[in-house]
């Protein structure tokens, strides 16, 4: 999400309270696709805020403190996320749906 971010132009902001943790999130927008998430992993010290999104690009889920933790483009088919399903053991469902979803091309 952070490389897309600033391939279209948009920028990054240092984070604190980020790396090797977990954080409440919620849904920015209605889409069904992020909807059940509630807590994420985290893994990063660096992150995108509403300010430094990049225009083509709409905030789908956000932590408390207002990062921007989940994505999509606004004419493509571009998701990008901040946490890491692979850390998760074991898996989480609603990341094995949305990964699934992401490879058949249905979002």
């Amino acid at each position: 999400m952070q490389m897309m971010n600033v391939y279209l132009g948009g920028s990054l902001f240092p984070v604190k309270e980020h790396v090797g943790t977990r954080h409440s999130v919620r849904a920015a927008t209605a889409e069904a696709r992020f909807g059940t998430y509630t807590r994420v992993n985290s893994f990063h010290d660096w992150g995108v805020q509403v300010e430094g999104l990049a225009e083509t690009l709409q905030s789908c889920l956000t932590a408390t403190d207002g990062t921007i933790e989940a994505v999509t483009h606004r004419h493509r088919k571009w998701t990008g996320i901040m946490w890491h399903p692979e850390r998760e053991m074991p898996f989480m469902l609603s990341d094995i749906r949305l990964i699934i979803r992401l490879f058949k091309g249905d979002l």
